[in-house]
């Protein structure tokens, strides 16, 4: 049955959780000290097949990233460490033009590594991590989305309601902060969390389920209004080369295609892809990395991380990272979580890439919706 009140209006991150951690199960936050080093945090994005990692300090001796205070007994969050925030350090040792080969000036003097790099010294090398994005488990999600519309991937929940205010700073330092604090204080609630619930309650609003059968282009993802230009990979490119112009344009993947064939699309090449690549090294050297790296066409690099990869070969269209612009949004929705991937490439009838339908994207959709219901 249909209710009056939105979808959004309905539900808080609270309920996200409740249906993420089924069963009464805990949730944990993957979490680090301040002087955990970066090797340690890559250790655990891989082994817990996660993206980011949560970063504490002992209560009262840190200031939490954009100046956000968010407490746990005697911890204090100071920030979110992803992913991004490490690759972007590691490129940076990379010389400005990888491709012309050397070691460049970046990798000159003492070697450095993933080891004697602190964690915290990465929070805030990416634009998300500059702030600590903390928002209420009982604020309506069409309250709650706004970060997730404009491009923050993940967002730290409370999940306990009688420490809200505390966690959120409210107060600050409680003098009763050496009692016991209740377990799990926080959790994490991503962008791929909100698409699946949206998916999973989709039908009990109807308004936003008939704008969900729209197609990518009548509801302005791709086409005219977003432009039709989009930055592209080619499989003989120099791997180091097209991650070092990803990081410095705040670029999360870009479409890898192949030249030979017209510029059809044949994979994806993802910032996050390095996580598998610099986990599989077996030193901790990251000039010799770095160095390794240069040696790479993408094609190569991504076969090294990505056996699987379809990368350089015309069959690549079946990996499920596609759509057309008109494919029904709800159906990208479902082929992105689907092939856990958190963007589709939108192609024309030759595979080719023209745009990208992002999570960031369909949020933004989704609470624009919502808000113009709200003042209708």
């Amino acid at each position: 049955m249909t209710s009056r009140m939105g979808l959004l209006d309905r539900y808080t991150f609270e309920d996200v959780l409740r249906e993420k951690y089924p069963n009464g199960a805990s949730g944990a936050l993957i979490e680090l000290p301040a002087e955990a080093s970066v090797q340690d945090a890559l250790k655990l994005i891989r082994t817990h097949n996660i993206l980011a990692v949560a970063v504490w300090g002992k209560k009262g001796r840190w200031l939490g990233a954009g100046a956000t205070e968010a407490y746990a007994g005697d911890k204090q969050y100071i920030g979110i460490v992803s992913i991004l925030d490490i690759v972007n350090y590691v490129l940076s040792l990379l010389p400005d033009d990888p491709s012309a080969g050397g070691s460049g000036p970046a990798l000159g003097g003492a070697h450095p590594s993933l080891s004697s790099k602190r964690v915290i010294e990465l929070i805030g090398a990416s634009d998300e991590t500059r702030s600590l994005w903390v928002a209420r488990p009982d604020t309506p999600l069409r309250l709650s989305l706004a970060p997730m519309g404009r491009g923050i991937h993940r967002v730290l929940v409370p999940s306990q309601p009688e420490v809200v205010d505390q966690a959120l700073g409210a107060r600050g330092p409680s003098p009763s902060s050496h009692q016991a604090a209740p377990e799990n204080t926080f959790r994490l609630v991503t962008q791929t969390d909100v698409i699946r619930f949206l998916l999973a309650h989709m039908k009990e609003d109807a308004d936003l389920e008939r704008t969900l059968q729209e197609s990518v282009e009548r509801l302005g993802l791709v086409g005219e209004a977003r432009g039709s230009f989009v930055v592209t990979a080619d499989v003989t490119s120099s791997a180091a080369v097209i991650l070092k112009q990803m990081a410095a344009h705040s670029l999360n993947a870009v479409p890898v295609v192949n030249g030979h064939l017209n510029g059809v699309l044949v994979g994806t090449l993802s910032i996050s892809d390095l996580r598998s690549y610099l986990a599989a090294q077996d030193h901790d050297d990251l000039m010799r990395v770095m160095l390794n790296l240069q040696a790479l066409s993408v094609a190569q690099f991504l076969q090294n991380v990505k056996p699987e990869s379809p990368a350089g070969h015309a069959a690549g269209m079946g990996n499920g990272v596609w759509c057309h612009s008109d494919t029904p949004v709800v159906q990208v929705m479902r082929r992105a979580v689907d092939a856990r991937v958190h963007r589709l490439w939108v192609v024309d009838k030759e595979s080719v890439p023209l745009g990208v339908v992002t999570y960031t994207d369909l949020i933004a959709l989704v609470g624009a919706e919502a808000e113009a219901r709200q003042s209708s």
